[in-house]
């Protein structure tokens, strides 16, 4: 009997590895170039001034899928190209044989988007599709493409058994770019799903500490050992700190920086702490403060304190950070003496809130002063930016929710209040909280439950949504304690949709909860057709330039594949929609973020635009994509990325890429004005 069972298993691994290794070796015969997705190769020719294109675009917004399914089998390749790209942003299962067929069309790059949809619909039901369709012959260097976007597919919806196959090939030549970027990043998606084997860790760290592979190749390996949870580089770790310390790639250095924190071992730590003090690009210095929270405090605290006064602000907060993540309560007095006039207020905010995590709770007068003096100077403050770090530091205090409660519904500021109730979540799931309010900890609960009711009754988007965070967290308790849900309805009922999309879901799963059913999040339906006219003129030399109180960051906008994005985008910029709106959100080393007319990040317009993901990579700095609250559900909010940011790619719209103004971006901090943005054709 297991016989039977897994001699079929065993073939089919056997199978999949013998058609790539005997791809390889007849590509070994052929020498290859790397082509770049261009008409020719593509077999398309997107003209969006076209009406029949537009119409297909229309398709995708409308998710008309049985007229897709026709054009999908369109004699016209961009056409075709259209439709199976409106099947990667609409992710339905019901669609994969329809899609499937298209792995065989004569147009490779029909071919290679349809592989790319099936790769972003996720089921393990295409995998045999994706297996039959790879190019095992000699062949074109653009069949090479497509066999690249298979393997990435492969990583994005296959099972098990393939992950062996995927991990094992070691026979593509270094200058064989594209299928070693379609094996890291099938390797890569896989780990992303939480799967992963010891021969895949391998076979990265092999690339990366090989720097005769290509750099984006290295990059994709890099990412993958610095986000892909639970797997084991321990034997590797001397291996990967020498390739840390002399590779010249920050994108490389940045990368591996962040997985030594998989390794918290004793000679690594020292080569961190020296790689600190010589390392001459800021990103790479928050990544090492960041893993150093993995090793000994006590080794680590003299020169991370020297980081505070540090000339880039991100650095210097980065630093107070660690304070915060690793801090001690023997120390935690000593973090109120660094708190100075001299030091940026962020860096300040952030040593209050290393006291208040790390200070014992029965301190109770020093908790106390501390908490009166934040409180002041957030009323004080004229800085929204300050007022809400100041703030998120009472997170920690469990004897705050009161005064954060009567703040958030005084302040004008809708950052400001939604902070507040942030921060009230935050010390409910603290470790104090119980410890603080001892045999009134649940009459303390309930206080806050009842903080809640409040909430809710107020009707903000933004509170609301983070109310409704805090009775879906377990760690709250608060599904314990809550028994009526009327209020909840009454709020989800009183919201606007599309706009309020994002707390309407958040609200309903809650109620959801509450009531012991399943939750299903409500869809938005198309609202918002494109407006074509704002793509007239568009060309390659179109660019948009984002004017800041830092300076001017110029942008090329990628209308090709995102139309509906870039159309949305010039049409608030000359409306003047983004003129003094803010970059509410930074997180250093990774993106800007503003468009939002809260300033909260809860904020939009009465309308939303679809998503559209195309085989676009956040592969370097300076992208700019849209933020959302899951598909279909972008609207004014934007964010454009410090770093290559690969665990991003088809989940967010991308829409264009900085070509100017890079020194800009990294210099943003929360609360900075955006002051106009032109568009110029």
């Amino acid at each position: 009997m297991r016989i039977s069972i897994f001699t079929p298993l065993i073939s089919k691994i056997d199978y999949m590895i013998n058609r790539i290794l005997c791809f390889f070796v007849a590509c070994f015969l052929i020498q290859s170039c790397v082509p770049g997705f261009d008409k020719d190769f593509e077999g398309v020719d997107m003209d969006l001034s076209q009406s029949e294109y537009q119409a297909a675009f229309k398709l995708q917004d409308e998710q008309k899928i049985d007229s897709l399914y026709a054009l999908l089998q369109s004699d016209n390749p961009t056409l075709a190209y259209i439709a199976a790209q409106a099947f990667a942003s609409i992710q339905e299962k019901k669609t994969i044989d329809s899609v499937a067929a298209q792995l065989n069309n004569i147009y490779p790059g029909v071919r290679g988007m349809s592989a790319f949809a099936l790769g972003q619909i996720g089921s393990e039901s295409a995998e045999d599709y994706l297996i039959e369709a790879f190019k095992n012959k000699d062949t074109l260097d653009t069949d090479n493409i497509v066999n690249s976007r298979i393997l990435e597919a492969v990583g994005k919806c296959g099972g098990e058994n393939m992950l062996k196959a995927l991990s094992t090939i070691s026979t593509y030549r270094n200058t064989d770019t594209l299928l070693l970027l379609g094996q890291v990043r099938g390797i890569y998606r896989y780990g992303l799903r939480g799967m992963t084997i010891p021969a895949g860790t391998k076979r990265m760290v092999d690339i990366v500490t090989d720097n005769t592979f290509p750099s984006e190749v290295r990059l994709m390996a890099a990412h993958y050992l610095a986000r892909v949870k639970d797997i084991d580089i321990n034997d590797y770790k001397f291996r990967l700190v020498k390739f840390f310390t002399a590779d010249p790639d920050p994108n490389i250095r940045m990368a591996i920086a962040k997985a030594m924190s998989k390794v918290p071992d004793g000679e690594i730590h020292s080569y961190l702490l020296n790689q600190l003090t010589i390392e001459g690009d800021y990103r790479v210095m928050i990544n090492i403060l960041r893993s150093l929270e993995s090793f000994p405090y006590i080794k680590s605290i003299e020169p991370v304190i020297k980081l505070l006064s540090h000339k880039n602000i991100h650095v210097a907060e980065a630093a107070a950070q660690f304070l915060v993540a690793s801090g001690n309560g023997s120390d935690a007095s000593f973090y109120r003496t660094l708190i100075s006039d001299s030091l940026h207020y962020s860096v300040n905010n952030k040593l209050y809130e290393a006291v208040l995590k790390n200070i014992p709770f029965y301190f109770t007068n020093t908790r106390k002063k501390i908490k009166e003096e934040i409180l002041a100077k957030a009323k004080d403050s004229i800085s929204i930016a300050e007022k809400v770090g100041l703030i998120r530091a009472l997170s920690h205090e469990p004897r705050a929710y009161t005064e954060l409660k009567e703040f958030a519904f005084e302040s004008k500021d809708k950052a400001v209040s939604t902070t507040c109730i942030e921060a009230i979540h935050g010390l409910l799931v603290s470790p104090h909280f119980i410890k603080t309010h001892k045999g009134k900890h649940l009459f303390k609960r309930k206080e806050i439950a009842d903080i809640l009711i409040d909430v809710f009754k107020k009707g903000d988007s933004g509170m609301s949504a983070v109310a409704a965070d805090m009775i879906i967290d377990p760690e709250t308790k608060l599904k314990d304690i809550i028994t009526e849900v009327s209020y909840l309805i009454e709020a989800r009922n009183n919201l606007s949709l599309p706009r309020e999309i994002e707390t309407y879901n958040k609200i309903q799963e809650a109620i959801s909860l509450l009531k012991g059913e399943e939750f299903n999040a409500k869809k938005v339906t198309f609202n918002n057709p494109i407006d074509w006219s704002r793509l007239e003129g568009i060309s390659d030399t179109t660019m948009f330039v984002i004017q800041t109180n830092k300076g001017s960051i110029s942008l090329k906008p990628f209308a090709n594949a995102a139309p509906g994005t870039v159309a949305n985008f010039i049409k608030l910029a000359e409306a003047d929609f983004y003129d003094n709106k803010i970059f509410h959100r930074v997180v250093p080393n990774f993106v800007i973020q503003g468009g939002c007319p809260r300033g909260d990040g809860y904020g939009s317009l009465d309308y939303t635009i679809r998503s559209e993901f195309a085989p676009l990579y956040y592969n370097d700095e300076g992208y700019i994509g849209m933020a959302s609250a899951g598909p279909h559900t972008e609207g004014t909010q934007f964010f454009i990325t410090h770093s290559p940011t690969p665990h991003l790619d088809g989940r967010y719209t991308i829409f264009g890429k900085v070509t100017d103004g890079m020194d800009v971006v990294h210099d943003i901090f929360p609360g900075d004005n955006i002051t106009n943005v032109i568009i110029k054709k």
